[in-house]
């Protein structure tokens, strides 16, 4: 290595810290003084806090105060991961389940003193001293991302309303001197009724207040709760009240973390023998109010939505006028059939019906279009419809799934196309086609139109294919927030994953119980687990 140009070494070790794991990295750096040079900036570039190391008797080394004195200046992200933190209500509810069980026994201690917030393992102000004094020696730290407790038993969880109200206390109330302003903030798995009940305690909103304002980068992945939780209504009021204000904003992506995903053309149908339109309505994403002026971002992300077509029209009225990228995948418009309504299936589409007026009708893409006057990029995946029918009413299943081109474009395909002003192929039959705006004043659309392409490549108009292919993407703080790691959070998967095994395994020997005779854990052990944990990260 000495024979070598020094500028060459230095290549060859950057070369590797970007291609290689972030434990690797740092144990690299131990090799001799120049990697240490070299890769340590880059080492320490994303400082992560988790449950393991505020535990006062994990293995675990601690955060140190003489650590981040001397790294502090390097630092540029924080990566809080609380994933595993058990809510009091789980834990209690599992220890009285499970405490009849001898196998149980040192899994309900753990349960009790390593899991959770108590003065054995660490408390809620321990977390908020650390996550506090790693920002008062961290003061160019300007990305943050937040993962919170994801239950095992049941939905609901105040344990994440805790770690995430003393985070963001943590982030607004930093040192005034030299202290960089959160420019990104993306928080994981964060229920509906957290952010209800954060909008409904005082302090919790001024330290909002204070925080959001410089943030460029906004990323919401939103648990949805369902039955026993806040209304949509109220969720939708106090998630858009934290968008709004995030007045710099330049990048929003909001997401939900449990709907699973549907592949184009597959119609999810719902009947209301199944469930009523009360609860069908609940489970959409809602739509921002007519009385806010949001944001003007450039960039905007949805994934993994149901949401009703008047919610995503005023979602793509708002931040249509800045729009310059607009990326969707798994979103499924929500609509209902009945034998004086929707009769055809062709009021809520995605593209529409060519060379039709859409009238009174909601067609998205022309709409779009209209909305979108900047839009450069479009990318979508997995459009969709989540249909409300009555029991034994005949229903149409035929909505603009099928290709009138006979091409056989998938919905999304057509979509981008329409939105992003592609000329149209001609109709199976010759004719040419048009997908006509909702209203005249917008009758120049039709002619100004971008020529067709011999081949249109899948990764320009798929935002799967896209994230597959394109190696020089735009920062996806959701897989990377530092923009070079990937956010690790393997040791938390599978700590959940051993709650989640280690809860089966009691609710089995339970049930097996119930079965030979002895009584009294049937009414618990059907509702007791909540869908697996997401793959974070």
């Amino acid at each position: 290595m000495n024979r070598l140009p020094r500028e060459l070494v230095e290549e060859i070790v950057l070369v590797f810290a970007h291609t290689a794991a972030k434990n690797d990295v740092l144990t690299t750096r131990l090799v001799c003084r120049d990697f240490n040079h070299l890769l340590r900036p880059i080492g320490c570039r994303t400082l992560n806090l988790d449950s393991t190391r505020l535990n006062k008797h994990s293995k675990h080394s601690k955060p140190r105060t003489e650590g981040l004195q001397t790294i502090g200046h390097r630092c540029k992200a924080l990566h809080i991961d609380m994933t595993v933190l058990r809510d009091d209500y789980e834990v209690e509810t599992l220890s009285t389940l499970l405490q009849s069980l001898p196998s149980m026994d040192a899994f309900c201690r753990a349960l009790r003193h390593k899991y959770s917030f108590s003065e054995t393992a660490f408390t809620e102000h321990d977390f908020y001293q650390a996550t506090a004094e790693m920002l008062f020696y961290c003061r160019d730290v300007d990305r943050a991302r937040i993962c919170l407790p994801f239950p095992v038993m049941g939905v609901q969880c105040s344990a994440a309303t805790r770690v995430l109200a003393n985070a963001l206390k943590a982030l607004a109330q930093r040192p005034d001197e030299d202290s960089t302003a959160l420019a990104a903030l993306v928080v994981d798995g964060v229920a509906d009724d957290t952010l209800c009940e954060l909008w409904m305690n005082p302090s919790d909103v001024m330290n909002m207040q204070a925080l959001l304002p410089s943030v460029e980068t906004l990323v919401l992945v939103v648990r949805r709760l369902g039955a026993g939780s806040f209304s949509a209504t109220v969720f939708g009021v106090a998630m858009w009240n934290m968008i709004w204000h995030a007045a710099r904003l330049k990048s929003l992506c909001l997401a939900g973390s449990n709907m699973v995903r549907s592949e184009d053309g597959t119609l999810q149908l719902t009947t209301l023998d199944n469930m009523d339109r009360a609860q069908w309505l609940e489970k959409r994403f809602p739509g921002p109010g007519a009385q806010l002026t949001l944001p003007k971002p450039a960039y905007l992300e949805l994934k993994n939505i149901m949401i009703l077509p008047e919610d995503l029209l005023r979602i793509a009225a708002a931040f249509g006028p800045s729009l310059e990228e607009l990326h969707m995948t798994n979103v499924c418009i929500m609509t209902q059939q009945s034998l004086t309504e929707n009769t055809n299936s062709d009021m809520h589409l995605w593209v529409g019906l060519p060379n039709q007026d859409p009238g009174e009708r909601l067609w998205m893409a022309m709409r779009f279009r209209a909305l979108m006057p900047k839009l450069r990029i479009c990318r979508c995946s997995y459009l969709n419809y989540k249909v409300l029918i009555g029991a034994g009413l005949p229903h149409s299943y035929d909505f603009d799934y099928a290709d009138p081109s006979g091409l056989g474009r998938s919905v999304s395909q057509r979509f981008v196309e329409v939105v992003t002003g592609v000329r149209q192929p001609r109709l199976s039959s010759g004719e040419p086609l048009y997908m006509r705006p909702h209203d005249p004043e917008h009758n120049d659309l039709l002619h100004s139109l971008a020529e067709r392409r011999s081949r249109l490549p899948m990764a320009e108009h798929d935002y799967n294919a896209h994230r597959l292919a394109s190696m020089d993407r735009r920062p996806d703080y959701q897989y990377s927030i530092d923009g070079l790691f990937r956010n690790c959070v393997d040791s938390s998967i599978k700590e959940l994953t051993y709650i989640a095994e280690m809860v089966r395994e009691g609710v089995t020997v339970l049930q097996e119980q119930t079965r030979n005779g002895v009584h009294g854990v049937d009414t618990l052990a059907p509702d007791l687990l909540a869908p697996d944990p997401p793959a974070t990260g």
